[in-house]
């Protein structure tokens, strides 16, 4: 005769409810063996977490980092992501922290003075962690370590140096803008010149193409004085031009994270605790039937 499961189930909670005491000093047991384990044997590892937002094009005046021009494209967002992933920015923060010459002998057991680059990018790659929260424009830059303040000097000079590049890449291409600008400014001059130089050897008797002449030469001027103002203009507000990154927040003490750790030994202590009062119901069966399972 089959037995329903959820009277078996009802049998299995009264067993637990029943042995209670048993089931849940194996639990507090366990997990105080556990986290002594946990603190004493496993590694450390401190995590830490600095924030930068990338300015829409509506603060920064640079072009647009969207198709729709809201700012915003995933696609573009995305390759962000790849500049400060890429072997020669990682590499570079490496190099500059000196990584490399720490990680030889703590990370890697090595006998070397440092590992290769392609191994200290490796291992570069798996301690940094590069996130944002979708529809946003803030990037999580979060790195771990077994050394607290080597968590933060590396997520913060990501930070850092990437504000930098952006800041340069910005700076040059506006500096580019600017002297294509000049160049036309230097072009409509020379016409203005010509103009007025085909002007003043008019000869004063010919009426109808000395006036032809002066209107080219006025028309060509009143384009020079709009592209001068044009230039004052761009001038003046390249030097108002904010960073097209900016450092929402800086990457502090580094905390030691062994949340996952703590949750298996719980999630044990748990099992344990029920195992016991289990184990305990059925000793308990077997004394009374003098030792024999009731059939």
């Amino acid at each position: 005769m089959n037995v329903p499961e959820s009277s078996r189930l009802a049998r299995y909670l009264a067993v637990i409810l029943r042995w209670l005491a048993v089931a849940f000093a194996v639990f507090v047991l366990t997990l105080l063996i556990g986290t002594w384990i946990t603190h004493i044997f496993l590694p450390k590892v401190y995590t830490t977490t600095a924030q930068i937002q990338i300015l829409p094009p509506s603060e920064t005046n640079v072009r647009p980092i969207s198709p729709d021009g809201s700012g915003f494209d995933s696609i573009n967002f995305r390759a962000e992501f790849d500049i400060m992933e890429s072997p020669d920015f990682l590499l570079k923060i490496i190099h500059d922290l000196g990584l490399d010459k720490a990680w030889a002998k703590r990370v890697f057991k090595s006998t070397q003075d440092q590992p290769s680059d392609q191994e200290a990018l490796a291992y570069m790659r798996k301690i940094v962690k590069l996130d944002f929260a979708r529809g946003t424009n803030i990037i999580d830059i979060t790195v771990s370590s077994d050394v607290p303040e080597e968590a933060a000097d590396i997520a913060n000079a990501i930070a850092d140096l990437y504000k930098v590049r952006r800041d340069a890449e910005q700076a040059r291409r506006e500096s580019e803008g600017e002297d294509a600008f000049r160049d036309q400014v230097a072009q409509q001059q020379k016409v203005v010149d010509d103009a007025r130089t085909a002007l003043e050897k008019m000869p004063k008797d010919q009426s109808p193409t000395l006036h032809d002449t002066q209107v080219k030469f006025e028309r060509q001027q009143v384009l020079l004085d709009a592209l001068n103002v044009r230039l004052q203009q761009f001038e003046a507000n390249s030097h108002l031009l904010q960073s097209p990154v900016r450092t929402i927040s800086r990457a502090g003490p580094a905390r030691a994270d062994r949340s996952f750790a703590s949750l298996i030994t719980t999630v044990a202590a748990g099992c344990l605790g029920v195992m016991a009062a289990s184990f305990v119901e059925i000793i308990l069966l077997f004394s009374r039937a003098g030792g024999r399972p009731n059939n």
